[in-house]
């Protein structure tokens, strides 16, 4: 017991206790950084993810490229039509988005301990739900049964 009856103060850690590798919930830094950061020994499947996450963006990049060229080389629908105008305004809007997410996690990535690799997921996630709406208005949308 501690003075006057009182249970002794907790002991529980600091974060300055804990080292650089280390960052308590809610916590802040005399750095000044904020926001959720990879200890040491999550740094190598943090890695691995984004690097995933980075190849996944490059494919899809790649294959929205082929598909501009097939709608206006070979269907010609280019931007002289109105749908193809449409379409190229809001896929090729996704698709600079979607390289700024690439850029974004490769600088995550470079130092993935100082850098919140979380929100660079959730902007990742939201240009996945951009890219639904955008299957849904351009492609379903437009869908005949005719061809079946």
């Amino acid at each position: 017991m501690g003075l006057r009856g009182m249970p002794p103060r907790s002991t529980s850690p600091r974060s300055d206790d804990l080292g650089d590798d280390h960052v308590l919930p809610g916590s802040q830094r005399h750095h000044g950084h904020r926001g959720p950061r990879a200890k040491l020994e999550d740094r190598e499947p943090a890695i691995r993810w984004i690097a995933i996450a980075i190849t996944c963006w490059l494919v899809f990049l790649f294959l929205e490229i082929v598909e501009w060229v097939r709608l206006v080389f070979l269907v010609h629908l280019g931007p002289d039509t109105s749908f193809g105008s449409t379409y190229l305004l809001l896929t090729g809007t996704h698709w600079l988005a979607a390289a700024l997410c690439v850029g974004w996690f490769t600088y995550v990535v470079a130092d993935v301990r100082k850098r919140d690799a979380l929100a660079a997921a959730m902007y990742s996630h939201f240009l996945n739900l951009w890219w639904l709406v955008l299957v849904v208005t351009l492609y379903l949308m437009n869908f005949t049964f005719d061809g079946l």
